[in-house]
């Protein structure tokens, strides 16, 4: 028996996150921050029925949904830490509106937006 964890993207995020505004940055950690907090309530609503009377399903929903409250955790701690470093406050940002017109962001994780 062996254990591999699972890439995430995340480093690509990272090295992503990076490449731009600082405050558009902590936007997108924040917004997918809500966006897996809204899948969490969905996918637990989901497993009820199937999990009620179901050993090893409820153990099997429980996994999923400690990977999703893993994944809430980590955006708490990342927020977090870059607030307290003053990472948004390390960059000159340029006007909104140009970015605005300029670029378009996708986040490259599980759960993919465009802002």
């Amino acid at each position: 028996m062996t254990y591999e964890p699972a890439h995430t993207g995340v480093d690509t995020a990272v090295v992503f996150l990076a490449g731009m505004p600082t405050a558009d940055g902590l936007h997108l950690l924040e917004e997918r921050r809500r966006i897996v907090a809204e899948r969490r309530v969905i996918v637990t609503a989901e497993l009820a029925p199937l999990t009620e009377n179901n050993p090893l399903e409820h153990i099997a929903g429980d996994h999923l949904l400690s990977l999703i409250d893993a994944e809430l955790d980590w955006i708490d701690r990342s927020l977090a830490y870059l607030r307290e470093r003053g990472w948004a406050d390390t960059l000159v940002e340029e006007p909104a509106q140009q970015r605005a017109q300029e670029t378009e962001y996708t986040y490259p994780g599980p759960t993919s937006f465009v802002l």
